[in-house]
Parts: C-alpha cells; structure tokens; sequence
C-alpha cells in the first residue's frame, strides 16, 4: 500500500505500523467493555465472525 510513487519506504512502513497499533487498540478497547463485547457479537454485524476471519490461515502449507 503505497499513498503516491514518491512515499519512501521508510514512510510506508511507519503508515502500516501506525494503523497496525490504531486497529489492535480498538479492537483492545471493544473487547474490555460489555457494549462493545455485545456489539461484537450481533448476528447481523457479524464482527467477531471478522475477526476470526482474520486470525484463520487458509492455506494449509503456511500454518506449520
């Protein structure tokens, strides 16, 4: 994920840390209260569906 084709390196790393950080203290937050531990789990948002979604490795040969 680069923002334009003059971003350096160094930059696009520091971006996708910063939002790395941003997304787990989020997450952190919503799973230390009973209202976001409720709105993560609603049928219709389906969040806590996503976020295992995202912890599962489809691919066989990458898990071991």
């Amino acid at each position: 994920y680069r923002h334009n084709a003059d971003t350096a390196e160094g930059q696009v790393k520091e971006d996708r840390e910063s939002r790395m950080l941003s997304s787990r203290m989020a997450i952190v937050a919503a799973f230390r209260s009973w209202s976001g531990i409720i709105h993560l789990c609603k049928a219709g948002n389906s969040g806590i569906q996503s976020l295992i979604g995202l912890l599962c490795i489809p691919n066989v040969e990458v898990r071991v």
